[in-house]
């Protein structure tokens, strides 16, 4: 249901896992940026933004494609590789970053059990979009977690461009930390000497699997705190996502009091 003030408001039953696509025609050019907000309101549950019993959601994905109006043959599927939001849930793995992956098993969560407010968070596209003429795009926002019903109930997409300079001083985006292993070794020169899997060059990739053993969320892992690994000798691995707006150069600092 479309509100007067320009958002869209969900109505009748909730499904478990839900599709959300909004679709709208634009004539602007060189865009770069969609920022979603979610918003209460008073029909939702718990007055929302969501609609699970508790008012919260979790999005999983965001797709988007845009077309030539002028030229329906024209396509451009957008890619999203930079989001930020203005709360990320804490007690568990809800940040933003997770919603770029397309995967269900990672996503944003606002917790709105706990703090019922509007949100908001914007997804910068690899390249520009927009054709001359005019456009047609849509968007679609997915709600596929392993909670059920927690979709968006009131939703508000605005369109933006930037600037180089502005891209450039955006900050990196993160995943939070992944760990695993330990794989066990005879030796700590064996431990640092073979190969696990997790090191392999290549796309990093939560869900691979190595050795019967894969990726996890490791909420004990904090950035300038002291990291507890398992006893004895083998090796672990830790990892994140960082998505950055432009290239750039990153500084990674780490510190033992025994061996690295």
């Amino acid at each position: 249901k479309m509100l007067k003030d320009g958002s869209v408001l969900a109505i009748g039953p909730a499904p478990n896992s839900d599709d959300i696509t909004l679709r709208f025609n634009t004539d602007r050019q060189d865009l770069r940026a969609v920022l979603v907000e979610v918003l209460t309101h008073e029909s939702l549950p718990q007055g929302g933004p969501g609609r699970a019993g508790n008012g919260n959601m979790v999005l999983t994905a965001i797709d988007a494609v845009a077309v030539s109006t002028a030229d329906p043959s024209q396509k451009q599927h957008i890619e999203f590789t930079w989001a930020w939001a203005d709360i990320e849930q804490p007690n568990g793995d809800y940040a933003i970053v997770n919603a770029l992956d397309g995967e269900d098993e990672r996503g944003w969560a606002i917790n709105a059990h706990e703090d019922r407010d509007d949100r908001v968070a914007m997804f910068l596209a690899d390249t520009p979009f927009g054709y001359e003429g005019g456009t047609d795009l849509s968007v679609t926002l997915r709600f596929h977690s392993i909670y059920e019903q927690h979709s968006a109930g009131r939703l508000a997409l605005h369109l933006g461009s930037t600037t180089d300079k502005a891209m450039a001083n955006m900050p990196v985006a993160h995943s939070n930390w992944y760990i695993v292993g330990p794989f066990a070794a005879n030796s700590g020169a064996e431990a640092y000497d073979t190969v696990f899997g997790p090191e392999v060059r290549g796309p990093l990739d939560f869900k691979a699997s190595y050795h019967g053993d894969s990726w996890r969320h490791a909420p004990g892992v904090l950035e300038a705190e002291t990291v507890v690994l398992a006893q004895g000798v083998g090796a672990e691995y830790v990892s994140r996502e960082l998505c950055s707006p432009t290239p750039r150069q990153i500084k990674l600092s780490m510190g033992s009091d025994d061996g690295m």
